[in-house]
Formats: C-alpha cells, sequence, structure tokens
C-alpha cells in the first residue's frame, strides 16, 4: 500500500478472500494533532458545579458559573476572570494588583479579607480587626456591622445621652448643664436656652418664634423727638424718664449710651430758633440774622446767601426762575469794556459782580458763573479799540 493518501487512480488490493476493489480518489488526510492542543483542552475543561475559584487571592464565584483548570499550578480550579487573565499574561501572579484584598489575614469581626497584609487589635473588643473596621472604630467610638454603617451614618442622634428635658437623645454625646433650671440639656435645649434666656417644649418653639413675627398691633414711642411705630410691636418702659413708654430703638439706644437725649436731635428739626427773616418772612436755620447788602431789612441766612450770589434779593418762589439773570434790553452790544461784542443767543444778563453798571452778553455771563468775575488775566484781555 502506497504511503501517499491521496491517489489518482483506483488500486486493487488483492486478497484471499477476493474482496471488492477500493477507490481512493476522494480520500482526505487526517488532521494533524499535537500535545499542545490536547493540554489546552484539559486546561479549559468547564466543571459542572458551581463554586468559589481556589486561587488564594480571588476566591470569588466565576461569572459564568463554572470553573476552569489552571494551566500554570497544578491541581487548582479557578474562575472565568482568573483563566482569562492566565491565558492573556501567562500566569496568575499579577492579577493581585487588581483585587480588593491582596493579603489572606481575615477580619474576626466582619470575616472579610483585609485591605493590609496586618490586623490591629481592636480598642472596645476583644478581635482583631481589618483596616476598614479599625477606621470605623477609631472614629465612631464603637463596631457595627458592615451592612448597618451606612445606616448608622444617616442617623440623627448617633449618642446614647438622653436630654433630662425634652428626653430626647443628644446629637452630641456629652449633655450640659442648665442655667435656668437643674437638667442636664441637650445641645438643642441648650442653644435655645442661650438664644431665649428660658426653656420650652419642642414642639412649641416653633409657634413660639411665630408668634414674635405675627405681632400686628402696632404702638407709637412715646418719645417726644420719636413719636414712630415700634418694630417688633412691643413698648417698653424707659429707665431714665419716669413714665413714659418708649420704642423698640430707643430702648436700644437709651441701653447703649445711658439716656435718650441724642446729639444730633435737634438737627431733625430745620428751624429750631424764633428768628425770623423780614424779607421772606420765615425761621432761620441759625439763631441771627444778617444785614442785607442791597436793602435794609435783616434777613435769614438762604437770603444771605442769595444776594451774596447774585447781587439782589428775589422771593423765594422766584428763585429758581431767576437763575439766568435774563432781562430785556434793545441794546446791540455788550457794555463790558473788554467785550463790546454781540450776544451769541440775542439775549441780555444781568453782571452779579457789577449789578449797577453792566448789562453783558451770554459769553461773559457764563464767565462770571464759572469764576465768580469778569476780570481775565493779562495775557487773555482783548486790545482797546480805538474810537
Amino acid at each position: 500500500m502506497s504511503s501517499n493518501p491521496q491517489m489518482s487512480e483506483s488500486i486493487s488490493i488483492p486478497t484471499t478472500n477476493d474482496a471488492p476493489s477500493i477507490n481512493l480518489s476522494n480520500c482526505k488526510p487526517f488532521p494533524e494533532t499535537s500535545s499542545d492542543s490536547e493540554d489546552e483542552e484539559s486546561s479549559t475543561i468547564a466543571m459542572d458545579n458551581q463554586g468559589v475559584c481556589e486561587y488564594i487571592h480571588c476566591r470569588k464565584e466565576s461569572s459564568t458559573g463554572k470553573l476552569y483548570n489552571s494551566t500554570t499550578i497544578t491541581n487548582l480550579v479557578i474562575c472565568k476572570t482568573c483563566e482569562q487573565h492566565e491565558r492573556k499574561h501567562g500566569t496568575l501572579q499579577q492579577r493581585v494588583r487588581q483585587l480588593k484584598f491582596p493579603s489572606n489575614a481575615v477580619c474576626e469581626y466582619c470575616k472579610e479579607h483585609s485591605s493590609k497584609p496586618n490586623l490591629s487589635q481592636s480598642i472596645t473588643t476583644e478581635f482583631q480587626l481589618c483596616d476598614a473596621c479599625r477606621k470605623y472604630e477609631k472614629k465612631n467610638g464603637k463596631l457595627v456591622p458592615r451592612n448597618q454603617r451606612g445606616r448608622h451614618r444617616s442617623e440623627k442622634h448617633p449618642s446614647n445621652a438622653v436630654c433630662e428635658y425634652c428626653k430626647e437623645q443628644s446629637c452630641k454625646p456629652y449633655l450640659s448643664q442648665s442655667t435656668t433650671t437643674e437638667f442636664q440639656l441637650c445641645n438643642a435645649c441648650k442653644k435655645y436656652e442661650t438664644k431665649y434666656g428660658k426653656l420650652v417644649p419642642r414642639n412649641q418653639r416653633r409657634r413660639h418664634k411665630s408668634r414674635a413675627k405675627k405681632a400686628k398691633k402696632k404702638e407709637v414711642c412715646e418719645y417726644i423727638h420719636c413719636r414712630k411705630d415700634s418694630s417688633t410691636g412691643k413698648l417698653y418702659n424707659s429707665k431714665t424718664i419716669t413714665n413714659l413708654v418708649i420704642c423698640k430703638a430707643c430702648e436700644e439706644y437709651e441701653r447703649k449710651f445711658g439716656t435718650l437725649k441724642r446729639k444730633f436731635g435737634q438737627r431733625k428739626n430745620r428751624h429750631v430758633s424764633n428768628a425770623v427773616c423780614e424779607y421772606c418772612k420765615q425761621h432761620s436755620c441759625k439763631p441771627n440774622l444778617s444785614p442785607s447788602i442791597t436793602t435794609e431789612f435783616q434777613v435769614c441766612d438762604a437770603c444771605r446767601q442769595y444776594e451774596a450770589k447774585y447781587g439782589e434779593l428775589v422771593p423765594r418762589n422766584q428763585r429758581g426762575k431767576c437763575r439766568r439773570r435774563e432781562i430785556k434790553s434793545n441794546q446791540k452790544v455788550c457794555q463790558y469794556i473788554h467785550c463790546q461784542k454781540e450776544s451769541s443767543n440775542g439775549k441780555w444778563y444781568k453782571s452779579t459782580t457789577t449789578p449797577k453798571i453792566y448789562i453783558i452778553c451770554k459769553a461773559c455771563d457764563d464767565y462770571e458763573r464759572n469764576f465768580g468775575t469778569l476780570k481775565r488775566p493779562v495775557e487773555l484781555q482783548p486790545p482797546k479799540r480805538k474810537y
């Protein structure tokens, strides 16, 4: 028989029993097999029973529910994740960095692997604790199972200290001595007592605040320089003046300075003197009157200032209209000796510095209002005209 399996012609094999001839033209060679493929098939044999990975740094259930034989460590059954890592990197040792618990140290309290290779001695119990339990015990002062630690953080009163007044747990591990009673108070009651100076049951505290805000009754202060409504709706007895009821603002001022007499109290009244101006017939803001320059009247401070600025006296109701001091005149040229020009707007004004002599144009009036005089510096004076 020929060693070549592919043959183009049929070969008749003589036998003793004269067997029929075999046609080998359509025969195909057998697939080549190696020992490597056999090892790979044996390494990825899946086990039907579900279990935990036997690799010491994993110890988790397989994601597919099947376990596989390790190719690098004999007699070791691993999960799907470890099998993929071993097939990719050729080892299982590098997988230690990717796991949460690289050590074999198991906490005696929570029965879970520690993130560090060593355990720590508990302060409140006799257990050897992992790093997570040790940190929790150090922060909260006690140990709680891991599934209850989230609830423990959300509790309103983590301490066991019970207030003697409201019979509720305090948010702090200690109680404070009351200043008005003999009770040991929680933090909430202590703050309320410090702010309001008394203790009220918790269910009445909000009502107590709202009543103070809803004070609709308005009382008027009896102090002669105030006569206003109290901001709190309450009146208080004065300590410096007998039989006098004052508002909240006056009570605070009296408590701070020891008196109700304000230094600026007289400034509120515009006319504190009895001096009456002989021209405008109104009270002066100063106790004394001044003699007028253009008239024979004794004038108040407002009229004196107006007369000094404009050179004449005008009734108070007309002073706003006469600011420009426009006058009617038929002249064509400004009377100021250094100007003698026509007015730019066709209007004429009376000079305030020399009112008896000059009727000036708009340009001279603007200059006089800005600088208080008509005299220019020597270099700005125009040359005299020759007639």
